[in-house]
């Protein structure tokens, strides 16, 4: 499944994506929180086959949450707790995980364009990505200390 195809230069959306507002944000988070409380009402956070764009996840609780076949751009998961989240066949692109909970992050097929993730937390799951995830991760990282450094 190809979800996205370079057209003049810009990124068309496969048919089958689906934009996130900011108000479905708001109603998957509580219900995400009552799930993993256990209470009947709650549900899952579902994000697969999801377009997110320029959007602050930040101390977001999002354990167990699912974007598989998710397009994520420019996306702020900082303090973000990921733990055991799956974003098998995601695309990511300019993602900061700085000090986020990626322990047991599944990132199957996933593709990465300028993935930040802090090095503590990036030796904890090298393992767990590919070459060329890690690849990008580390270029991503280099980069990003090398702009902190002459802000």
């Amino acid at each position: 499944m190809i979800i996205l195809k370079k057209v003049n230069k810009k990124i068309e959306l496969n048919k089958n994506m689906h934009k996130l507002t900011p108000e479905e944000w708001k109603k998957i988070k509580k219900k995400h929180k009552l799930w993993l409380e256990n209470n009947i009402k709650g549900i899952q956070a579902n994000f697969s086959k999801k377009f997110i764009k320029i959007a602050n996840f930040k101390k977001a609780e999002l354990p167990k949450s699912n974007f598989k076949g998710s397009v994520l751009k420019v996306i702020e998961f900082i303090e973000a707790n990921l733990q055991n989240a799956d974003f098998k066949n995601a695309k990511l692109s300019n993602i900061d995980f700085h000090n986020a909970n990626l322990k047991g992050v599944k990132f199957d097929k996933a593709t990465f364009d300028k993935v930040h993730i802090d090095i503590k937390m990036y030796n904890k799951i090298k393992k767990n990505l590919t070459p060329k995830q890690r690849r990008e991760v580390t270029t991503s990282y280099i980069k990003y200390m090398w702009k902190a450094m002459f802000k």
